[in-house]
This record gives structure tokens, C-alpha cells and sequence, in this order.
């Protein structure tokens, strides 16, 4: 089965706009993260997960697809894969925030001291580098799927220009006998054995 280009650009946009929707989603007003819990990290955690396997799964499907390789497969597979890269990195980050919520509900019931205010400070400052981070991750990733989707789209019209000028000019420069002048050709033999 030959994937159309089409519907490689639409795949690597809609996976873009998955992106932007997990971006949209991260607390990035600063601290204190007092609606950032393990559910909400968890769920954009999974969002990523899902992401990553369709990625995954792309390539795979185009990897194994039979039938001879072309450069428009080979564009497809390169866009899916080097989304991976950014991708991880946002989820790295966000696996660093699990520890600091975690920190900072366990010590929730605490007294206050100096100390444990230190330590939570501390804690919104590793939440905040971490979602700074996985928001960077997320826009890289959404940017360069859809910067492979544009391409991709050009290429395929590109492509098809071309060959609609090439045909096109094949049926119009195709080559016309040269006349003939100040010959005659002969007649067909059975008109002169009949004597007309």
C-alpha cells in the first residue's frame, strides 16, 4: 500500500496540534504549583506516552511497508522519528516534576519551619525549570512536525507540477514530419495494376 503524501502532512499536523494541546495544558504562571498535582502530571505523562507510540508506530508502519523505497517514504519516516528527540526530552521533564509534587504533598501537614519553606522554594524552583523545559520540548516537537508537513505538502505539489509540465510539453513539442516538397509519392500498388 503506497501512503499518499497527502495524508502524511495531515498526520504530522494532527500529531502537531496533540502537542500544542499538551503545551496548553502545563501550569506555566509560576509558582506556587497548587493546582499542579500527581493526577495532572500523570495524565499529560500518558497524553506524551500515547504520542510517542503513534510516532513509533509510524515509522514502523512505513518501515516495513513492501514494495520498493522511495524519498518521499524516507522524508515520512524522518519526520516521525526526529520528533522522538524533543518529545523525550518533554517527558524527562516532566518525570523530574513527580518528585517535587510528591515532596511537597508529603510535607503538606508539617509545621512550618524555615527549613521546609527552603525546601518547597526549592521545589517550585525545580517545577518551574521542568515545565519551562517540557514546554520548550513540546513547541520544538509541534514546530517540527508541521514545519515536515509544509514541506511535505510542497513537495508532493512541486512534484506534481513538474509532472504535468513535463507532459505537457512532451505533447506539444512533439516533433512534426518534415514536408515533403517536389516529390510525388507513388501510387498504391493495386491503384496502378487496376489502371487508374
Amino acid at each position: 500500500m503506497i501512503i499518499d503524501p497527502a495524508d502524511d502532512a495531515t498526520t504530522l499536523t494532527a500529531l502537531a496540534a496533540a502537542c500544542d494541546t499538551v503545551r496548553a495544558q502545563l501550569p506555566l504562571d509560576g509558582p506556587p504549583y497548587q493546582d499542579l498535582d500527581l493526577v495532572t502530571v500523570s495524565r499529560q505523562l500518558s497524553s506524551l506516552g500515547d504520542l510517542v507510540t503513534h510516532l513509533s508506530d509510524e515509522v514502523l508502519f512505513r518501515s516495513v511497508q513492501p514494495g520498493p523505497s522511495s524519498s518521499q517514504r524516507h522524508r515520512a519516516i524522518g519526520a516521525f522519528a526526529s520528533a522522538l528527540d524533543p518529545l523525550g526530552r518533554a517527558i524527562s521533564a516532566l518525570g523530574c516534576v513527580y518528585p517535587q509534587i510528591a515532596f511537597r504533598d508529603e510535607t503538606s501537614g508539617w509545621l512550618d519551619s524555615p527549613n521546609l519553606r527552603d525546601a518547597l522554594r526549592s521545589a517550585d524552583t525545580v517545577i518551574e525549570e521542568n515545565l519551562d523545559t517540557a514546554s520548550e520540548a513540546l513547541r520544538e516537537t509541534a514546530d517540527g512536525l508541521n514545519a515536515a508537513s509544509t514541506y511535505l505538502r510542497v513537495d508532493t505539489h512541486r512534484v506534481q507540477v513538474a509532472l504535468h509540465r513535463s507532459t505537457a510539453r512532451s505533447r506539444a513539442t512533439a516533433p512534426t514530419p518534415p514536408p515533403i516538397f517536389g516529390t510525388e509519392l507513388p501510387a498504391a500498388s493495386y491503384t496502378r495494376r487496376q489502371g487508374r
